[in-house]
Order: structure tokens, then C-alpha cells, then sequence
């Protein structure tokens, strides 16, 4: 019972609270792109593009936007269930597996990409599938199990190659038991993963998979914030993740060690990526191997006395995350992104031309592609400054107009505020200075 509630709580849970209707940047774009085949912003999600297009058609109820936000709900709630068969691998504790999937289900971070369009969803529910597998092979050698996991890692990297950060993790494994496994298996495991994680990506164009402007400052540009969202995310459940980690040193058990290593890159590699419009996503993987650690705590804490508390402990914890995370069952009745596409198509004429920044764009090409509501306008995602060659042209056979906030100006031509409740210019030509 223990095992089944691990998915169908969370599932539950996010289905009751998930986007219905179309967002805003990245989660506009993933709600169109993977139901049109088209290609994501670099690194590209190949596979998540691939899942979702078969996803969307074959699940054939509500508006496209929801159903992404279902395989979203699918997935997280995957996600969760594998942490609690990690901690039943670690220690064998059904009470305890429950306990850390819920701890982990339920975060802000976590329960926000659940809800919505986002690949981190997928790559985290493989990643999470990951772990698990290689706790197996860690403990029976199967091959089998061995190459599950080569599987989903291969399958988790073709989905974001933020997923290459787990390798230390899974090389600590695998050196641990290298002294007693077949290396044969393990080279093979190696093709596997290689294969489904390269193969993907080799029909996405090479700048899409390998981004340029992408600065990367450093580790730790910004620990406060971290810091705070780490807070959030787990609450008083951070006492058990080390609480968990110090049983785990006192035992020698490697596994636990490995589990930190796998999360913490893509941490660390988020903290030196501060321009990422939301850097939490790539939080998940930490989060994740924290409430494993937190229910291996639980479930390694016998003592009479000592096991109530921790039990008490984690349910305040749940309890807590709900309360605090009421806030998002409003999101099935949030239509502001769909709302502020309606204003600019009533209030542009149907042959414009709708240069929209990013946050709006992806929204708008929704509205084309899959609601067919646009008319004939052309909507070009781009910063109005960075049109300027392209203006003349355009208006000398229509309408043009800047969506959004425009940054940069373009000498010769002048922007008329159009009155609506989003932020819409009318481009116009400016006189020649005599």
C-alpha cells in the first residue's frame, strides 16, 4: 500500500493543481513545441520533445497545454516514487519510503515543475529512476539491473545534459564493487548509455545543442539565495537528510555519500549560472537525494523513542510543505498568459506583425499553431532593437508592433503606445529631419 500511495499522492495532488491553459516563456514554449515536433531552445530536449509529442497525441483530452502539464505531473510523481524505492534499497523502511517521497513531492520547487509544462520534470524522474537502478546493481550485481540503469541514464541525459552531474556519484558506486564485478557488463552498460544519450541529439542542429552567450561565472555566485530555497524546499525535513547522512557515516554505508555526489552537481553548476531565469529547477536532483537521505534517517533510527520523533518530525514536515503550498491549486484557473494573448490579437489588426519579447512570444505561437487564432500575423520572437533591419521592410506591407517591454531603440522609427492591458507599441515611421 505504502509503495502505491508513493506515486498516486503526489500524482493526485498535481493533477488537482496543474496549468490547464498556456504559460509564459519556457513553459509556453514547452507547451507548443514538443506537440508541433519542432525544436526547444538549445540544449534542444530531444527526448523530452519526442515523449511529449507522443504524449499529447496519444492523450487526447483537455487543451494541449494541460496535457503537457500532466506529463509533467506524471513524471514528478514517478520522480517520487523512485525516492521511495531508494530509501526501501537503503534501509527497507515502507513508512520511511512513503515519508521521503511525500518530503520530496511536496516541496515548492518541486511541486511548481510538476505542474507546468517543463522538461526538468522528465530529466529529473530519470534521474531519480537512475539512482535506483544503480542501488540495485550496488547490491545484486544483476545485469539486468546494471543495464536499467546504463538505460535511464542514457534516456536522462538525451532529456537535459544536466544529468552528466550524477556521474560522479554512479563512478563511486561502481569503483566500490569494481573489485568484484566483471568489468565485461560494465562496458557494455557504458554503450548503452552512450548510444541513447548521443543518438538523440545528433539530428538537432549543432548550435542548438551546443548554446553560444552562455556564461557560466562560477560556483556559488549567489549561496544566500540558494541557501533560502534550500530552507524552503525541505523545512524541518533538512534535520532528517543529516541526521540520515551522519547514521550513514557512522555506518561506512558508501551508498549515501554516492547519493549526495549524484544531486550536488548540477547545484553547483546552477549557482555559477545566475542569468538562468529560474535557477531552482536545477535544484531538483539535490532535493530529491535529500529526502532519500532524510527517510534512510528515519528508517535507521530504530530506537523506540527516537523513531517516534523522527516519524513526528516528518509529518510535521508534509504538513507543513501542504499548507504552505496551498497557493497552487489557483493554478488550474490562472489564464493571465492566455488572457494577455486575447488583448493583443483584439487589438492588432490580422495581417500585423507582432514582434514579441520571450516572455509573451511562446504564447503567442501557441495561440497560432495549435489554437489557430492568430489569423495571418507573423509573430517573430526577437528584441525590438534587434529587428531594425528588417522594420522598413515590414511596413511597407503592414502593420508592425512590439509586444512587450522593447529594449533598444531604431533610428528612424518611433513606438505609439497602444492602450490594453499588456504592454503593446505600434511602430511607426519618423519623419525625415530636414
Amino acid at each position: 500500500m505504502t509503495r502505491f500511495a508513493a506515486w498516486l499522492v503526489p500524482f493526485a495532488v498535481y493533477a488537482m493543481s496543474a496549468y490547464r491553459t498556456v504559460g509564459y516563456w519556457d513553459v509556453g514554449e514547452m507547451d507548443v513545441v514538443p506537440y508541433m515536433f519542432r525544436l526547444a531552445h538549445p540544449p534542444g530536449a530531444p527526448l523530452y520533445v519526442l515523449i511529449g509529442w507522443l504524449w499529447s497525441h496519444a492523450f487526447p483530452f483537455g487543451s494541449v497545454a494541460w496535457r503537457m502539464s500532466m506529463l509533467s505531473a506524471v513524471a514528478m510523481s514517478l520522480a517520487a516514487w523512485c525516492v521511495s524505492a531508494v530509501v526501501r534499497e537503503l534501509c527497507d523502511d515502507a513508512w520511511a519510503s512513503l515519508a521521503a517521497a511525500l518530503i520530496f513531492a511536496f516541496g515548492s520547487v518541486a511541486w511548481a515543475v510538476a505542474t507546468r509544462a517543463d522538461v526538468h520534470a522528465l530529466e529529473t524522474a530519470a534521474f531519480a529512476l537512475t539512482l535506483w537502478r544503480w542501488l540495485c546493481w550496488y547490491r545484486s550485481g544483476s545485469r539486468v539491473d546494471l543495464y536499467v540503469a546504463a538505460a535511464a541514464l542514457g534516456a536522462a541525459l538525451a532529456i537535459h545534459p544536466v544529468a552528466m552531474w550524477m556521474l560522479p556519484g554512479i563512478l563511486t558506486l561502481v569503483v566500490a564493487r569494481l573489485h568484484e564485478r566483471p568489468l565485461a557488463p560494465l562496458f557494455v552498460a557504458a554503450g548503452i548509455a552512450l548510444t541513447l544519450a548521443i543518438v538523440p541529439y545528433a539530428f538537432l542542429p549543432r548550435d542548438v545543442v551546443f548554446a553560444a552567450g552562455i556564461e557560466v561565472r562560477g560556483a556559488f555566485s549567489s549561496p544566500a539565495a540558494f541557501v533560502s530555497t534550500l530552507l524552503r524546499e525541505t523545512n524541518v525535513a533538512l534535520l532528517l537528510a543529516l541526521a540520515g547522512v551522519a547514521v550513514a557515516w557512522r555506518r561506512h554505508d558508501v551508498r549515501v555519500p554516492a547519493l549526495l555526489l549524484s544531486g550536488i552537481g548540477s547545484t553547483i553548476f546552477a549557482l555559477g549560472f545566475p542569468d538562468e531565469s529560474d535557477i531552482t529547477r536545477y535544484y531538483l536532483p539535490l532535493f530529491a537525494v535529500l529526502a532519500a537521505a532524510s527517510g534512510y534517517g528515519i528508517g535507521r533510527l530504530r530506537r523506540r523513542y527516537v523513531s517516534f520523533a523522527c516519524y513526528s518530525l516528518a509529518a510535521v514536515a508534509i504538513v507543513w510543505m501542504l499548507v504552505g503550498g496551498r497557493g497552487f491549486f489557483d493554478q488550474p484557473y490562472d489564464t493571465r498568459a492566455l488572457d494577455e494573448s486575447n488583448a493583443v490579437l483584439r487589438s492588432t489588426p490580422d495581417d500585423a506583425v507582432l514582434v514579441s519579447t520571450w516572455e509573451l512570444a511562446p504564447t503567442l505561437e501557441y495561440r497560432r499553431d495549435v489554437d489557430r487564432a492568430t489569423g495571418h500575423r507573423l509573430i517573430v520572437s526577437s528584441w525590438y532593437g534587434d529587428v531594425a533591419d528588417r522594420l522598413g521592410g515590414w511596413l511597407a506591407r503592414r502593420p508592425v508592433y512590439v509586444v512587450g517591454t522593447p529594449e533598444g531603440s531604431v533610428t528612424g522609427f518611433g513606438l505609439e503606445r497602444v492602450a490594453t492591458q499588456t504592454d503593446l507599441y505600434r511602430v511607426e515611421r519618423l519623419p525625415l529631419k530636414r
